[in-house]
């Protein structure tokens, strides 16, 4: 029987950018085991793993990618004059938003209205990778220094995957001295925030706390990853670079649009698959940049901005979202 979504707040402080996110337990959760993830404090339950047709050929999976439009439209009326609540006074008519923002569960705590100047599109799973470009025609009003930033592929990998490999096979490359069993995840939330940051995990179903080396050099790659993983990565990779290459196309004619792609947090248990999906997209975007087009193709590092940063500064979700929104200012 299908359970009813938690009322546990996986967030544990927001501020003017971020609001409460609650655990989501739909079809696609695997409850029995809880992982780290780099948009909650708290663990959450893990995804069970699917194939692509699976999720094309399901009831949901059809009616979320017939409610794009909906969503499109929204962000149309935000690109054009709409009324924006959270900066209104004296129902005042706001400026038209000179930039689009497309997401994913990835920005799941993000407040849409604390953007002045962006308009949020979510495309979140199970609407697939690929299906906006044909949405975007219908944006013939961008400004022509507007921006795209596109973060999508985090939903889909962790669909895809459900479990990473060395977790689904007890494979730890390395154990911290330090760790300890425990019969259940019963840590503090400072204590949970502490290992989200540091890349401390508790795994629920093994019971151990793990922590991986940050040069993992002298690991067997398919200790990390497994071949089915890799396929997995690569596939997600492929669809964001078609999808960017086919938005590009589209508006090739703008002069100075572009099309920001922006990074996932290298955090939590699937930091390796992350940090495999980060490289070769980016690669692929060095790979194919056309510099006679007006419109490029761009990479905004957001988690290269976390690796450089102080820990405290952030081992939140809202603040880590805070550093993308401060240091961007574009992103407003």
């Amino acid at each position: 029987m299908l359970e009813m979504p938690s009322q546990i707040n996986v967030l544990t402080e927001t501020s003017y950018l971020t609001h409460k996110v609650y655990q989501d337990i739909n079809e696609w959760t695997n409850v029995k085991t809880k992982l780290v993830m780099p948009n909650a404090d708290l663990v959450v339950p893990a995804k069970k793993r699917i194939t692509v047709e699976e999720i094309e050929n399901s009831t949901s999976g059809i009616t979320a990618n017939k409610e794009i439009r909906k969503k499109f439209n929204k962000a149309i009326k935000k690109l054009t004059k709409t009324e924006n609540a959270s900066v209104l006074l004296v129902h005042q008519e706001c400026e038209p938003m000179r930039d689009l923002l497309i997401v994913d569960s990835l920005f799941n705590a993000l407040k849409e209205d604390a953007l002045m100047k962006t308009a949020v599109i979510r495309v979140e799973f199970p609407i697939k990778i690929g299906s906006i470009t044909k949405h975007l025609i219908r944006l013939d009003l961008l400004h022509q220094q507007s921006t795209i930033f596109y973060a999508l592929g985090y939903d889909w990998l962790i669909h895809l995957i459900g479990i990473p490999h060395h977790i689904r096979l007890d494979k730890i490359p390395y154990i911290d001295q330090t760790a300890r069993k425990s019969s259940a995840v019963s840590d503090s939330e400072s204590e949970t925030r502490s290992r989200c940051a540091s890349h401390e995990h508790p795994v629920t179903h093994t019971h151990v706390l793990h922590k991986f080396p940050t040069n993992i050099t002298n690991f067997e790659k398919h200790v990390l990853i497994s071949k089915k993983d890799e396929d997995a990565i690569n596939e997600v990779s492929s669809w964001v670079i078609d999808e960017m290459l086919q938005i590009q196309d589209l508006i090739r004619d703008k002069r100075d649009i572009k099309i920001m792609f922006i990074t996932i947090p290298e955090i939590g248990d699937f930091t390796n698959v992350f940090k495999q999906f980060n490289d070769l997209t980016k690669n692929k975007i060095s790979d194919v940049k056309r510099n006679d087009l007006h419109c490029s193709l761009e990479i905004l590092d957001w988690n290269e901005m976390i690796s450089k940063e102080n820990k405290k500064r952030v081992e939140t979700v809202d603040r880590r979202l805070r550093l993308l929104y401060e240091n961007c200012e574009f992103l407003q």
